[in-house]
């Protein structure tokens, strides 16, 4: 019986690291999470991709960063 496609390690190197795409997209394509993809991806010694910086701004967003930091 074969693994999930996304415990495939062939599959995720193939959506990741060949097509680029970001693990959200993937685990949406494979019915999984994207934590479990970045899980699989790493016990699969896959290196991951840092992640894109923040782009929101707002005093009350917590992942927001000043026009300054964004130019």
């Amino acid at each position: 019986m074969s693994d999930p496609p996304c415990r495939d390690k062939e599959t995720l190197q193939e959506l990741y690291i060949e097509r680029g795409l970001p693990a959200a997209a993937i685990g949406e394509k494979l019915g999984c999470s994207d934590v479990t993809v970045l899980d699989w991806l790493d016990r699969h010694n896959i290196p991951v991709r840092d992640p894109d910086p923040p782009m929101m701004t707002g005093d009350d967003n917590l992942r927001s960063v000043s026009k300054e930091e964004t130019n």
